[in-house]
């Protein structure tokens, strides 16, 4: 379920109309860097790949939402956290974004029980570090779709998902379920995170 509010328009999934970010704080992995260029490289036709330099992930987040909403040609956002690698046919997923509004591409750190399908066909939520969005949600959303929520997402799976301090993966994806749309997962399509150190 796209939006029970209208009918929703037929998803425009040619790569030109596909935006795809990088947030980060100014380390980009060289595995992302390469593995983006194969993917540019397969899809002649997909728009330059943008980096957001951000003092955070949620000011660097929301500053490619705001820049992608600017662009009247972009329907497709994609965004891939600056220590993760997509799999190389990450677009291919984008199809699913015609029956959800968001897609996540998982990764080992969310695998698993972190995934809760719902009877509506999607998923409570799905991770940010890799992820595709329907200009739909976002402008549904507005402003700064992405906040601070409180614990890490890494702690959810953890200690389970708490309804008073979300992390800002389930925060997002909590709020493009209150504004009507579905969350699928690109479960053949995984991407790998390299885990910093000091996480343990």
């Amino acid at each position: 379920m796209r939006h029970p509010r209208q009918d929703p328009p037929p998803l425009v999934t040619s790569p030109e109309h596909v935006r795809v970010f990088v947030p980060t704080r100014g380390q980009v992995r060289v595995n992302l860097i390469v593995r983006l260029d194969e993917i540019k490289e397969a899809n002649p036709a997909l728009p330059p790949i943008r980096y957001e330099v951000g003092t955070d992930i949620i000011s660097g987040r929301n500053g490619i939402v705001h820049r992608f909403l600017a662009d009247p040609l972009a329907r497709v956002l994609v965004m891939i956290d600056d220590d993760v690698e997509p799999h190389i046919n990450l677009l291919d997923g984008l199809a699913l974004l015609d029956e959800h509004g968001v897609v996540g591409f998982p990764y080992p750190l969310h695998a698993g029980p972190s995934f809760k399908a719902l009877p509506d066909g999607g998923y409570e939520w799905v991770g940010t570090g890799c992820i595709a969005v329907h200009r739909d949600v976002l402008e549904a959303l507005g402003g700064c779709p992405f906040r601070y929520a409180g614990a890490s997402h890494h702690d959810v799976g953890r200690i389970g998902i708490s309804h008073t301090d979300p992390s800002e993966d389930v925060a997002f994806c909590w709020d493009a379920r209150a504004a009507g749309f579905t969350v699928g997962v690109a479960h053949d399509l995984p991407a790998h995170h390299f885990i910093p150190s000091w996480r343990g």
